[in-house]
């Protein structure tokens, strides 16, 4: 069993999570950093 390691550019996660994503979920702006940085590995927008 392997793991596919994807890498992204970190750059804005915070801003964009936390104007996005904070507050619809109410989570920290870290996790919300972790899900920009976990879309943009899927190739979401």
């Amino acid at each position: 069993m392997s793991i596919q390691v994807i890498e992204v550019d970190p750059a804005y996660t915070s801003v964009i999570g936390l104007l996005k994503y904070t507050p619809q979920y109410m989570i920290s702006k870290d996790e919300a950093a972790s899900y920009v940085i976990a879309r943009r590995g899927l190739g979401l927008k």
